[in-house]
């Protein structure tokens, strides 16, 4: 599910029309898509959801939901309504600029991926970056959780040809220091028209072994819903 609105301009993005809200929405069926008139409250959404499960033979209840953006964050006021009845197990993306907003939805979430950007990645929005509060923010509430509840986060640096390796390393012993074995990928940018290519894949590498004393659980992985052709 994804969210519209970010105040962030990633020199990479797959995505640019999620930067703002727009009036009408779309529901990708097999075989078909259907607009539907935006914003959604609660109902109309779940029958969306609904549907879309039925449409690949799936229980809702089964699922994930993944809910990405944009920055889903922007629009907290509706998750922090909607997600203490969602019908299913969510995983919200974000990309760790709204350390409150992700506070106040934490409680109901399942899965948390979270970003940490580049300031030279960014054509604005870089005085945003919250993501040592986020993280913390997301130790602290896993450490409450009963066993039968897990909260199951990682974070995730999106690596270009232009990303130092001063810069990386300081973020990558930072998240060490503040949650020890932590998950962490790292994904090469996936190459399209005006954006940055990817690292070459002996300069990844050498990060990943740079990176090694460290102690992460350090995994390097491609953007997948390109590969689905998911959009």
């Amino acid at each position: 599910m994804r969210f519209g609105g970010c105040p962030l301009r990633c020199s990479y993005c797959d995505t640019p029309r999620s930067w703002k809200g727009r009036g009408e929405g779309e529901l990708h069926l097999p075989g078909a898509t259907e607009a539907f008139a935006n914003p959604l409250d609660r109902a109309g959404l779940e029958e969306l959801l609904q549907r879309l499960a039925e449409a690949h033979g799936a229980q809702l209840e089964d699922l994930v939901l993944a809910i990405t953006g944009g920055e889903p964050l922007e629009q907290v006021g509706f998750l922090r309504a909607w997600l203490p009845q969602a019908p299913t197990a969510v995983l919200l993306e974000t990309a760790g600029i709204h350390s409150s907003a992700l506070a106040e939805v934490l409680p109901w979430l399942r899965y948390v991926s979270l970003d940490a950007k580049d300031p030279a990645d960014l054509r604005s929005g870089a005085e945003w970056n919250d993501f040592s509060a986020c993280l913390q923010a997301c130790s602290a509430e896993a450490a409450t959780r009963p066993d039968e509840q897990p909260l199951d986060f990682w974070t995730k640096f999106i690596v270009t040809e232009n990303t130092t390796s001063d810069w990386l390393q300081e973020q990558l012993s930072a998240v060490a220091e503040q949650v020890p074995g932590a998950r962490v990928y790292l994904q090469p940018v996936t190459p399209r028209p005006g954006a940055p290519l990817p690292p070459h894949p002996d300069i990844l590498l050498q990060q990943v072994l740079l990176a090694a004393p460290l102690g992460l659980d350090l995994r390097v992985l491609p953007q997948i819903h390109p590969l689905l052709e998911i959009r």
